[in-house]
């Protein structure tokens, strides 16, 4: 199936989303490219605007395209290109997908409304093309397909992805552990790998490899060494986030990495934080906007970063 696939997190206005799109458009058009010159030549007519032809680079053959001269209007060449390609694709009778990674960037543009608008008008209209959108924030993505005032408000099917269950991870963990040292790791030993990452895919795979560079098989007193110098070694990044925070957001932070809750508003909660309901619900909603915490699963707030979460304890001596 042809695709392509965008990040957006570096982009600081229209005019890099655009030529972002643009060029990601033209490596997905060579994908499509039919091999008689005819036919390619029908799928060059529907890009005549925009000049394409086909480069050799070192990563192979692509195709480049060219934003029109002096674009003072990037939000309609993100409309138009995203378009053509549609038709591109129904010429060629293929489907294709475009995967927009970091989609959530796109909303804090200064005109970060306009280039959504422009693309939801591709979207919408789109036959053969599908688009995946996600995030790296995912309350800040959230907001921009459940808001009313937002152009991609109910445009697409939300799709949550929680942390992969235990269930998933030990058969897997397992398998790898068979390879590497021709026996299973002991039960209690996964157990404390997958308690202490709170199977966040970044920690799992942080302390698995860093396991299995190791010569013997794991153990616990092993793990909790590793993970005390791992924590060490990314003080001044935790210190970083926990410093840009308000008296009272660290106050939250502290108390959910002691004791994770399902009822933050409780009112034995409240006495442990010394907070005012209101004070406590605009600091929480503060840190769920900055993915600082989040609610699992099970509906337990608690810290997102498991990271984060055990330098408080350690700093804290919990």
């Amino acid at each position: 199936l042809p695709f392509c696939s965008m990040d957006f997190l570096l982009c600081a206005n229209s005019q890099a989303v655009k030529a972002r799109i643009i060029e990601k458009v033209g490596e997905l058009l060579f994908q499509l490219l039919p091999k008689t010159k005819q036919a390619s030549a029908k799928i060059f007519s529907i890009f005549k605007k925009m000049r394409p032809e086909i480069v050799l680079s070192a990563a192979g053959q692509k195709i480049i395209l060219y934003a029109p001269d002096n674009d003072s209007m990037p939000e309609q060449t993100i409309s138009d290109v995203l378009m053509n390609l549609d038709k591109t694709a129904i010429a060629a009778k293929k489907r294709v997908v475009i995967f927009m990674d970091e989609f959530q960037q796109v909303g804090q543009l200064n005109d970060g409304h306009t280039v959504e608008a422009a693309i939801r008008h591709a979207v919408e209209r789109s036959k053969n093309v599908s688009y995946v959108f996600s995030g790296s924030n995912r309350h800040m993505l959230l907001q921009m397909f459940s808001e009313k005032s937002r152009p991609f408000y109910r445009l697409c099917e939300t799709m949550v992805l929680n942390r992969i269950g235990e269930a998933d991870y030990v058969p897997f963990i397992q398998k790898q552990s068979k390879i590497k040292w021709k026996k299973e790791t002991p039960s209690d030993v996964l157990r404390f790998i997958l308690s202490l990452s709170e199977r966040h895919p970044y920690y799992v795979n942080l302390i698995c490899n860093h396991l299995w560079m190791e010569g013997e098989l794991p153990s616990i007193e092993t793990i909790e060494l590793f993970w005390k110098k791992y924590i060490e070694s990314e003080k001044s990044i935790f210190v970083t986030e926990l410093s840009s925070l308000s008296n009272n957001q660290k106050i939250i932070m502290l108390a959910l990495a002691k004791k994770p809750t399902h009822q933050p508003f409780h009112n034995d909660y409240l006495k442990m934080t010394g907070l005012t309901i209101s004070s406590q619900k605009q600091a929480l909603n503060k840190l769920i906007l900055r993915d600082c915490v989040f609610t699992n699963e099970l509906g337990i707030v608690s810290v997102l970063d498991p990271g984060m979460k055990s330098y408080i304890a350690f700093s804290e001596g919990l």
